[in-house]
């Protein structure tokens, strides 16, 4: 039962601390010490004006992070 339980945490999607756009890459801040991104993949942005839009092949959206 502990280890179902130790598992069903360890899979848990944590939501990003952070999203930042690096030469068209979405990047997430992931928990740990100090500061660390992951791509993620599948997914493009740029920014524009303040905004960041985030891009798959068939779908935008657009989040004011000013």
């Amino acid at each position: 039962m502990f280890g179902i339980f130790i598992q069903h945490h360890v899979s848990k999607p944590n939501p990003p601390k952070k999203l930042l756009c690096n030469e068209g890459n979405l990047l997430s801040q992931i928990d740990g010490k100090g500061t660390v991104y992951t791509r993620v993949g599948g997914l493009s942005c740029n920014y524009d004006k303040g905004t960041l839009i985030i891009s798959d092949k068939s779908n935008r959206v657009a989040l004011n992070i000013e």
